[in-house]
């Protein structure tokens, strides 16, 4: 039971440093990026990568030297980061996101900025995943190594850590544009709340985070280069922009993550029962 508590300390502490870290960085690069004429311009978001690049690495030496756990088993409870499991559900969540999309009521117009798209893609695919992989690691990965050394199989254990992933998940969003422009909506809170609640949920289910890291990356690759939503704290050069109102109606909002979350649930069961027959 000792040894159970002062993994708990060590795991907690090395979580709260990630935090001031992160927070100390974000003042710097904040004030850096107010210092450029257009900063979310091409030049801003790869500045922005270049701090999420430093949050993750340092959650690798942390993750190395102070808590004896090599950083790819951070990611994954199998011997190695399974690249294929990652593509297979950023390939099936983009596809259900796009269907989404485009199948709910609501709709799109060319964005104004689509015309620079070419000069954004670049630095828009250096930075998203970045981006996802820090926060991966600071809001879900970091919470469930703290908890246990592998992910629990157990429903009780998976729902509280689920619930407690969502809620984790929605606290540093608080201060984005769309919720700060909508009053924190609870459309908005709950989005971002279900979304945080799936990411374990898959993560648990497939036995790693190579998952949550997936659907992350491809919601946020969806935004930021297909259809941007009509308010965003990053404004890029996508394709379109929603219509739709950002804090409308609730059930559209759940249908968003139900729709994808379905597909990539029937399609990682078929994939399961492929492998169980060969």
């Amino acid at each position: 039971m000792n040894s159970d508590i002062a993994r708990l300390f060590k795991w907690a502490a090395a979580a709260i440093f990630l935090f001031l870290l992160w927070s100390v960085l974000a003042s710097c690069v904040s004030a850096v990026l107010a210092s450029y004429d257009d900063p979310f311009g091409p030049a801003g978001i790869l500045t922005a990568a270049l701090f999420y690049a430093v949050i993750t690495g340092a959650a690798a030496i942390i993750s190395h030297k102070l808590l004896n756990t090599p950083p790819t088993a951070l990611f994954t409870d199998a011997p190695a980061f399974r690249g294929k499991l990652f593509v297979f559900v950023f390939v099936i969540w983009t596809a259900g996101t796009a269907a989404a999309e485009f199948v709910l009521p609501g709709g799109r117009i060319t964005n104004p900025n689509a015309n620079e798209f070419f000069l954004y893609l670049a630095p828009v695919l250096i930075f998203t995943p970045l981006q996802c992989a820090a926060e991966e690691v600071l809001y879900r990965v970091f919470l469930a190594r703290m908890v246990a050394p592998r992910l629990p199989e157990r429903p009780l254990p998976t729902a509280v850590l689920s619930l407690v992933s969502g809620l984790i998940f929605v606290l540093p969003h608080l201060s984005n544009t769309e919720v700060l422009a909508t009053d924190g909506s609870l459309t908005v809170l709950a989005f971002y709340f279900l979304t945080g609640v799936l990411l374990m949920l898959f993560s648990i289910m497939t036995g790693g985070f190579e998952a949550a890291l997936a659907i992350h990356t491809a919601n946020n690759l969806f935004a930021n280069l297909i259809v941007e939503p009509s308010i965003t704290s990053w404004p890029m050069a996508a394709l379109y922009k929603s219509t739709r109102p950002i804090d409308g109606s609730l059930m559209i909002t759940f249908l968003e993550l139900a729709i994808p979350a379905v597909l990539l649930f029937a399609a990682l069961a078929a994939l399961k029962f492929v492998k169980r027959k060969a």
